[in-house]
């Protein structure tokens, strides 16, 4: 046997396991795993538009991907930066947190998602249409306790025109089931 030949002999069995990896749609030797996709069901609670509803869309934060419902509520980026205890809310809330570049940083993003969690907030929404490096810093996160979803554009438009406008609102996050297209 050749010197190649004895390396190529020795690298089959990793081969073999990517090659199987991906037949089987199984990370592995890929270092980005697909993001999955949040559906944002916002219901307006004020009388005038009862039974109005809207829907969105967004991205979970890796590890974080799952059901949460609760009222639309804003946090400021810098008040997750205080980890006193006495600011706790009651009740089931959603959080939206508008990021900005400008806006200094007290503590890392996923440090905030976090904060904003123990706070008791039953997930979280980052506004990240103005901080791009905000999704390149929270994707090597592997554990929350709950959802953190990333929002821009459009739907960070209507979530924070909501806010703006003090409309009160139930919002649900699920997750998003794409059926697969037969051709």
């Amino acid at each position: 046997m050749t010197v190649p030949q004895r390396r190529l002999a020795g690298l089959w069995p990793w081969l073999l396991m990517a090659a199987l990896q991906v037949v089987l749609g199984q990370p592995g030797l890929e270092s980005e795993r697909p993001f999955q996709r949040a559906v944002i069901k916002v219901a307006l609670l004020n009388q005038e538009s009862t039974g109005k509803s809207i829907t969105l869309q967004g991205v979970f934060v890796r590890g974080s991907a799952g059901r949460a419902e609760g009222k639309l509520m804003q946090y400021h980026p810098l008040s997750l930066c205080n980890t006193s205890e006495d600011e706790r809310q009651e009740g089931d809330f959603i959080t939206i947190v508008k990021l900005e570049h400008r806006v200094p940083r007290c503590l890392p993003l996923v440090d905030k998602a976090r904060m904003a969690l123990d706070k008791g907030a039953q997930a979280v929404i980052f506004d990240v249409s103005d901080d791009a490096n905000a999704a390149f810093e929270l994707r090597e996160t592997d554990f929350l306790r709950g959802p953190v979803v990333l929002v821009e554009a459009e739907n960070a438009e209507e979530l924070m025109g909501l806010v703006n406008k003090n409309e009160e609102a139930k919002v649900t996050i699920e997750l998003l089931v794409e059926l697969p297209t037969t051709l």
